[in-house]
């Protein structure tokens, strides 16, 4: 996990002078670390749908343009806000390229309509409350650059918001198509691919507007794209109580099953009996995950009625550390697990 080493707030994060400090991984200056010589700057297209989110779209609009990336283009699809997102969009009209502001259909088609403005080699989406880190653009074209062959690159995202500072995005990917739909991945706002997948496998499916990324990378996997990692954070992951991600997690839940269905005729028998049993076991943590939160919340009746009924469910899970230190906590009454 990386350290926050001290930062207070989105200026630390996004600062210039600031340490990522990922336990020995960057280690130095967020700024240095994240400089390359740059042999050539691939046109990197930025899609940022956003709708009444003024509060943090200066924020997200600041740390694009503070990549100074000679071959930015950012395009600003705004869904008709009546708050102040206008004139903060119109406050970075040297950055941003394109903009609009009207009704759209939700947010898989705002950024579908960016995609179809978008110039760039290499696409991606930044949502309205996210967040890049220095040099994030320039890491990517890098990585481009170095491997010409490749389509498709992801990084892990810090998430901040109320004093947490943590690592999204996985380090090790899935290994083959099962493990794809057991779980999604990938840190979206740190995911770039060239306009060549894009122009292959189309835009966003609009029907999806939770898990409307994990429906993206599993058709570019199960298309025979293969992601590529960058082993350092490019963007920072606003957590907030009307963020998606908070305030709709079992509507992602539902998304995710209809996902599975969707390929579901495409796997073997042997491959949809692992599927099965993947996501079982997924369902388990997240069930003692919940049960952990009760406990948080010292709603004790509720959270052993959860580790329970996990561990009757599947009593192999007693010998993990999340369900062995789970029951403990339960039986122990203790909001927190000290070794």
């Amino acid at each position: 996990m990386y350290a926050p080493c001290g930062w207070t707030g989105l200026q630390a994060i996004t600062g210039m002078g600031h340490d990522l400090c990922p336990n020995g991984r960057v280690g130095h200056n967020a700024a240095q670390a994240m400089r390359f010589q740059i042999e050539q700057y691939p046109r990197i297209s930025v899609i940022t749908p956003s709708f009444n989110q003024g509060a943090y779209l200066g924020e997200t609009l600041a740390s694009v343009a503070s990549q100074h990336y000679p071959g930015l283009e950012l395009i600003v699809m705004d869904g008709g806000s009546t708050d102040e997102s206008v004139e903060v969009i119109k406050s970075f009209s040297g950055a941003v390229t394109y903009w609009e502001s009207q009704p759209d259909q939700g947010q898989s088609h705002a950024i579908n309509k960016g995609f179809a403005k978008a110039t760039g080699e290499v696409v991606c989406w930044l949502n309205s409350d996210d967040v890049f880190l220095p040099g994030a653009l320039n890491a990517v074209a890098h990585a481009f650059n170095s491997h010409p062959d490749w389509e498709w690159v992801s990084a892990p995202s810090l998430k901040f918001g109320d004093g947490l500072y943590e690592v999204g995005g996985l380090y090790e990917l899935p290994n083959d198509r099962v493990e794809w739909l057991r779980f999604c991945p990938l840190a979206q706002p740190s995911t770039f691919w060239k306009r060549s997948l894009y122009d292959r496998l189309g835009g966003l499916d609009e029907s999806f507007h939770f898990a409307l990324d994990y429906e993206y990378w599993v058709r570019f996997v199960f298309a025979g794209a293969s992601v590529h990692f960058i082993d350092r954070p490019l963007s920072a992951y606003r957590l907030h109580d009307v963020s998606k991600t908070i305030s709709s997690q079992e509507k992602f839940r539902t998304e995710e099953v209809r996902l599975r269905e969707m390929y579901w005729d495409k796997l073997t028998r042997p491959e949809q009996r692992r599927l099965t049993r993947l996501v079982s076991q997924s369902e388990d943590v997240l069930e003692l995950t919940r049960s952990v939160a009760l406990m948080q919340a010292r709603q004790w009746d509720d959270a052993r009625k959860g580790v329970l009924s996990v561990l009757r469910r599947s009593p192999s899970m007693l010998f993990t550390k999340a369900g062995a230190a789970s029951l403990y906590r339960v039986l122990a009454k203790k909001q927190r697990y000290n070794r």
